[in-house]
């Protein structure tokens, strides 16, 4: 049985996470909402939808509006993101403190080219294994 098309509304990932978190169906939600099935249905693929029934979503699923308009695992993904280019932006200054006094400044901006290009590939590499983990979830659903 082929599996319905998934469309790009980002509240569609973000629904299916919170059913997965909740162990519910679709069918769990449309009760608790009052929500017609095929409406939590086309939702939850990303497909258009009001704010209305979003935010009814929110309210069952007792989170904030926006964790219903965006799935916390980007948010998380953001997250990290901004860990590692904070870590790096310490280490660059750390390195560039301790060599100031002893290294010629070509060097000290050397390591800082350097660590701004691991971070790029960080970065990168991140996005990449996003990418995948989003096409294998839509073959999944």
């Amino acid at each position: 049985m082929p599996q319905p098309p998934l469309s790009d509304g980002p509240w569609g990932e973000a629904i299916r996470y919170w059913l997965n978190e909740r162990k519910w169906l679709q069918a769990d939600l449309s009760k608790k909402t009052g929500i017609r099935p095929n409406t939590i249905s086309r939702a939850t693929r990303g497909f258009h939808t009001t704010t209305r029934v979003l935010e009814r979503i929110a309210q069952v699923f007792k989170v904030p509006l926006d964790d219903v308009l965006v799935s916390p695992n980007r948010k998380l993904a953001n997250e990290q993101r901004r860990r590692w280019a904070v870590d790096i932006a310490e280490d660059v200054l750390r390195r560039m403190e301790a060599r100031a006094s002893a290294a010629p400044l070509n060097e000290v901006l050397d390591d800082a080219v350097t660590s701004a290009d691991r971070l790029a590939r960080r970065l990168k590499t991140e996005r990449v294994a996003q990418t995948k983990r989003r096409r294998t979830t839509k073959k999944v659903l």
